[in-house]
């Protein structure tokens, strides 16, 4: 008897919840269709939840089976009829004989609570509200200004230990003071004697750098074109590189300085006539030892090479070799004492000289014309050499250098200076772009040139022998040039 009456109220109870159903679905549908007084269908949890299972179950209402919505109700379902915290406590306590299921049950159990997060909406008392989420793994504090009714504020930090923790922790040194009248006698007055004595200080010790290097190099062009020219001339076509490296040693507490440079000058020319010719070629090789004795004069050790790079013809003799490398070659050994009246100009004195002129091959280069007699392949002369040199700004971006070299023989015609002088004048166009000028200019008593009458020949001595006389070396450049310096 006792089943039947249960059974009896199940059946109520199914047909109850259909008739709600069937109100439901004919609420829903009136509503949908009457578009001017929709009705409103109270749900309650459980009968939402039976709702929206039914919907989900109409496979006519979805597209796919994955619909994102679909699988979004299922879950939202899923959450009320077992939370995810009762989902989680049952997990946790459930002896699960398969360890790999246990491990997998755990590793989503934690992903997820760390996951989730609660939202918490902080309100000051002007009604201001500042957003904060709860969540776990945070250990990070947030600044939050707690205001009065005066708007003073204070500094709360915010922590969120894990997600149902809160730390508040109140900024500390915090004293608040209103402006107020206050009698004159309450205000303190303070004396004090400042402290007079200047502390100690220990000055810095300077780095220091010895060596210091610079690079420059320049490119000069320098090209004459002409067609129908009725005053006569043929086109040409010159240029010059010349490329300088220095590398100086500075010890300034032992006030020393240790100078090396190094110089290759080459030029050419092309006319329509002839094929390129050498017209410039300098190798010069410079190393200088100075050590300071007395405010500007220093004690100073030179040395000095000269040669060049390409071989050398007389032109228009292109057959016969006159020079080429090491032939000849020039070196000066000299000690002495330098003296700098002012910036960018020096006065190095050798008082005692060494000075070799040399050629090597004198079976293909004609040492006689480099001032060397037929029987020897060297010049030795002992004697003192003077270096000038200066560097001045006449106009903005217009520069001359100078460097005059004096030589002369103690042991033979001491009178006749050996001079050897450079001058370079140059106009900046741009940063990388100058306009030089390149003068170069060679007097040595021991070189001899054919002397020449008026006429341009040859004077001939009562023996028939060709008269050789010293004579004044020119060389002059003119062009655009391009300069790289580092």
């Amino acid at each position: 008897m006792r089943t039947k009456a249960i059974i009896f109220i199940i059946l109520l109870g199914f047909m109850a919840s259909k008739s709600a159903y069937a109100q439901i679905e004919l609420e829903v549908t009136e509503a949908e269709t009457d578009t001017v007084s929709p009705v409103t269908v109270d749900f309650t949890p459980s009968l939402a939840s039976e709702y929206i299972m039914q919907l989900v179950g109409n496979e006519n209402l979805w597209r796919a089976e994955d619909d994102s919505l679909k699988l979004s109700l299922i879950r939202l379902v899923d959450y009320f009829n077992e939370p995810f915290d009762s989902t989680r406590a049952r997990l946790e306590r459930f002896p699960f004989e398969a360890v790999a299921l246990k491990l997998a049950v755990e590793t989503l159990l934690s992903y997820t609570y760390k996951r989730d997060s609660i939202p918490l909406t902080v309100y000051d008392i002007r009604g201001r509200k500042t957003p904060y989420w709860l969540t776990s793994g945070k250990d990070d504090l947030f600044r939050y200004w707690v205001r009065n009714a005066n708007d003073d504020s204070v500094t709360l930090w915010l922590g969120n230990p894990s997600k149902f923790d809160i730390t508040m922790i109140l900024e500390e040194d915090v004293y608040i003071e209103r402006m107020g009248k206050k009698p004159t006698g309450f205000i303190p007055v303070v004396t004090a004697t400042p402290e007079t004595k200047l502390a100690r200080v220990t000055p810095l010790k300077e780095i220091p750098i010895f060596w210091t290097f610079g690079l420059s190099s320049s490119f000069s062009v320098n090209w004459n074109y002409l067609v129908n020219w009725a005053q006569g001339g043929e086109s040409s076509f010159s240029g010059m590189f010349d490329i300088s490296g220095r590398a100086v040693y500075t010890h300034k507490e032992k006030n020393q300085q240790w100078t090396n440079s190094g110089r290759l000058r080459y030029g050419t020319v092309r006319a329509k006539e002839y094929d390129f010719r050498t017209n410039t070629d300098i190798i010069e090789l410079n190393s200088q030892y100075n050590k300071k004795i007395w405010r500007n004069i220093d004690f100073s050790s030179t040395l000095y090479f000269k040669s060049q790079m390409a071989k050398g013809y007389k032109y228009p003799n292109d057959s016969t070799v006159v020079s080429k490398f090491l032939n000849p070659g020039t070196f000066t050994i000299g000690t002495g004492i330098e003296y700098k009246p002012f910036r960018d100009t020096q006065l190095n004195f050798s008082v005692l000289s060494y000075k070799n002129t040399f050629v090597l091959d004198t079976a293909n280069i004609n040492q006689k014309a480099h001032g060397i007699d037929n029987d020897k392949r060297a010049r030795q002369e002992m004697g003192g050499q003077l270096v000038i040199r200066n560097k001045v700004n006449i106009l903005d971006e217009l520069s001359i250098s100078n460097t005059l070299r004096l030589f002369s023989n103690y042991l033979n015609k001491p009178q006749n200076i050996d001079v050897d002088w450079e001058m370079n004048l140059e106009r900046q166009i741009t940063w990388f772009l100058y306009l030089r000028l390149n003068i170069h200019l060679i007097y040595d008593d021991d070189i001899r040139f054919p002397a020449m009458d008026k006429s341009g020949e040859p004077i001939l001595f009562p023996d028939g022998s060709q008269k050789m006389v010293p004579k004044t070396q020119y060389n002059q450049f003119l062009g655009l040039t391009f300069a790289f310096r580092i």
